[in-house]
């Protein structure tokens, strides 16, 4: 345990000096009116390191730098007039907010979404505008370039481990007599298993597309859970153990068939020669065949589906656009000094889900007062601008341990209070600062609540609709033999539904269907790959 906090202690620091180095290097490039976008810059390339986006590396970067410099536009055009704010501001935050926003996985809007209001916070004039786009220009080059180095056969550096790691788990639960660590095991398994299926879905092609050694992940899982739901069946678990050992052996020594082969005459149902067979394909990264790409799968037809007003994203995008362009109208028509204070508060509080947003609000309530409590009576007693700095500084290293927040929002309030008090701040000037901040954590209380709020019981019933009919979906494709290619796609999107559903703890509606869908994508790849 000592070694595991050591690690991220010294994990942690690097990061976070990194983080430091890289901001400071990016406003000596770029200027003191476009730091924060270097923060934003950071904050994209670390949130985009969950999805591969190395699967298609010239479409993406030209999407990133389109929508980069058009929100860098966008922003400018938003500064000119009050009018023009409320227009653009709307605009630019529906389509974050539409864009980025997911119903079964994490949501990507926070780096565009804080990178637009920090651009209307510190505005730039027409002779600033091109370094800005430059700006822009670069932070869509580092995020791809983070890509490339980072996620760059991805499913390969990633699945491979977590394979051999179910393996390992495999065995122990053969091994095991004890029902409560079955029970550990189990649960571990299937938390790798569908951090598995994330990784390889996020690394798609053609939006469903997975290549054939991620296809063989995801059979090879099923082929070991198979194993351990007949734990109690297995007569010689010896022989099973052995054989997992020599599968985990052969994928240490770097694909040796002649460890493979020697485990044919193991298994007669056939399991463990079926691995065998889907290890040999994890040396394939692509298909022979072409399958076609049906209508409802293209991204187009996607983003069309989701333009409705029953759909979490559509909701979003106009909770966040709305709150966002009438706030910016009202700070730029009022000209209100500090303003930004307010949008910034406004853009994290609302949410996609309406709970969510009562809970940060309170968090970030607490944190702010907290914070403000703790800076005021700091800087107040020490008035050393050096050793000012280096509390801010140590402050931001501790932001990085934090947990919720809560703990954030206190870090947050006290590096903001502090660095505005050694940059020749008043106390009245940063009182002024906390009332916008409330202001904001008012508006977006009004904004959760009466802009199309959209609460986890609206997601658990769109979750369930569209988990049946993704079952319809696998139920058809195994008639049709898996003729568009999709099964395997499908499979790990009722997976994903199935996450988020036990996120929202309702887990018992669908334990039933979970089984349905297993045992019918278990019996169609046994038939098919035995």
């Amino acid at each position: 345990m000592k070694g595991e906090k050591r690690k991220l202690v010294i994990s942690k620091t690097i990061t976070f000096l990194f983080i430091v180095g890289f901001i400071i290097l990016f406003k000596s490039i770029f200027g003191d009116e476009n730091t924060l976008i270097g923060v934003t810059t950071i904050t994209g390339a670390l949130t985009f390191l969950e999805r591969n986006l190395t699967t298609r590396k010239g479409r993406y970067f030209i999407e990133l730098l389109v929508l980069n410099i058009g929100l860098g536009i966008f922003s400018y055009i938003a500064g000119l007039n009050p009018t023009l704010a409320l227009i653009f501001n709307f605009i630019s935050m529906f389509i974050i907010g539409y864009i980025f926003s997911y119903d079964i996985r994490s949501h990507m809007y926070v780096p565009f979404g804080l990178q637009y209001v920090f651009m209307l916070a510190v505005p730039v004039d027409l002779s600033g505008l091109y370094k800005r786009v430059l700006s822009l220009i670069f932070s869509s080059i580092f995020i791809m370039v983070v890509q490339i180095i980072v996620n760059r056969n991805k499913i390969e550096k990633e699945g491979v481990p977590a394979i051999k790691n179910l393996i390992d788990i495999t065995i122990k639960l053969l091994k095991s007599e004890d029902v409560k660590k079955d029970k550990e095991l189990k649960f571990k398994f299937e938390s790798i298993s569908i951090k598995l299926k994330e990784v390889i879905y996020n690394s798609k092609k053609e939006n469903f597309h997975i290549e054939t050694n991620g296809k063989a992940m995801i059979d090879i899982v099923i082929f070991l859970r198979s194993i351990c739901n007949r734990k109690f069946e297995i007569e010689d678990k010896e022989m099973y153990i052995e054989a997992l050992k020599k599968i985990n052996l052969y994928i240490e020594e770097k694909r040796d068939l002649r460890t493979l082969n020697e485990i044919d005459f193991i298994d007669t149902d056939l399991d463990l020669k079926v691995i065998s067979k889907l290890l040999i394909n994890l040396q394939n990264k692509k298909d022979k065949n072409n399958f076609i790409v049906s209508d409802e799968l293209k991204s187009k037809n996607k983003l069309n589906r989701y333009f409705n007003k029953n759909s979490m994203s559509f909701r979003y995008a106009i909770r966040i656009g709305i709150t966002i362009g009438l706030s910016s109208f009202i700070v730029d028509y009022f000209n209100i000094f500090q303003g930004k204070w307010m949008l910034f508060t406004i853009f994290a509080l609302i949410q996609p889900y309406s709970e969510y947003g009562k809970i940060k609000t309170i968090q970030r309530m607490q944190g702010t007062f907290i914070g403000a409590v703790i800076a005021f009576v700091l800087f107040s007693l020490v008035n050393n601008p050096i050793i000012q700095s280096v509390f801010i500084i140590g402050v931001g290293y501790l932001d990085s341990f934090h947990k919720t927040y809560k703990e954030k929002m206190i870090y947050v309030t006290i590096s903001a209070i502090g660095a505005s008090l050694i940059l020749g701040g008043t106390f009245k000037m940063v009182s002024t600062r906390l009332i916008l901040i409330m202001l904001g954590v008012v508006i977006s209380a009004i904004g959760n609540k009466f802009i199309l709020p959209y609460s986890i019981e609206d997601a658990k019933k769109e979750l369930v609709h569209m988990y049946a009919l993704n079952k319809e979906k696998i139920i058809n494709e195994i008639r049709s033999e898996n003729k568009n290619g999709s099964l395997e796609n499908l499979y790990i999107v009722s997976s994903l539904i199935e996450k988020k559903l036990y996120e929202f703890n309702y887990n018992e509606e669908i334990k039933n269907k979970k089984e349905e869908i297993l045992d019918e994508y278990f019996t169609f790849k046994r038939k098919v790959l035995s």
